[in-house]
């Protein structure tokens, strides 16, 4: 069996574990996030959509002492703003943009373990069971 951490699926849920800091989950997405952490140590790999998400969440969030990229001046020029303003604003607009790509990860969670329970649902209803004679 290959080695787990080769996986290029575990090394993007590693990076996006890092990035979690304590409160930001509620418990049923943390239960998805295991189970998908769960499936790629069995071997198993992450769905296109997942991967799609993963990928967007780790890529916009800086990295350590990394801090979002500044507005550009033509964006700034004439506000008005004080440049501790301009700073607030620009980190409102990431924190923003974070949150929503975090709704919109939980969201693909949600419908892929939908997915997953009506794939595993039987398709017909069981056979009656005969009463035993007496």
């Amino acid at each position: 069996m290959p080695e787990v951490k080769a996986n290029p699926d575990y090394q993007l849920v590693m990076n996006f574990l890092k990035l979690i800091q304590p409160g930001d989950m509620d418990e049923q997405s943390a239960n998805q996030l295991m189970m998908i952490g769960q499936r790629i140590q069995n071997g198993g790999s992450l769905s296109d959509k997942e991967r799609e998400m993963f990928q967007s969440v780790v890529g916009a969030m800086p990295m350590e002492g990394e801090m979002p990229a500044p507005m550009p001046a033509p964006a700034t020029a004439n506000t008005g703003m004080t440049d501790a303003q301009k700073r607030m604003a620009e980190e409102e607009a990431y924190f923003k943009r974070l949150r929503e790509e975090q709704e919109q990860m939980y969201n693909m969670g949600q419908q892929s373990m939908q997915e997953q329970m009506q794939s595993a649902a039987p398709t017909t209803s069981p056979r009656p069971m005969a009463r035993p004679m007496r």
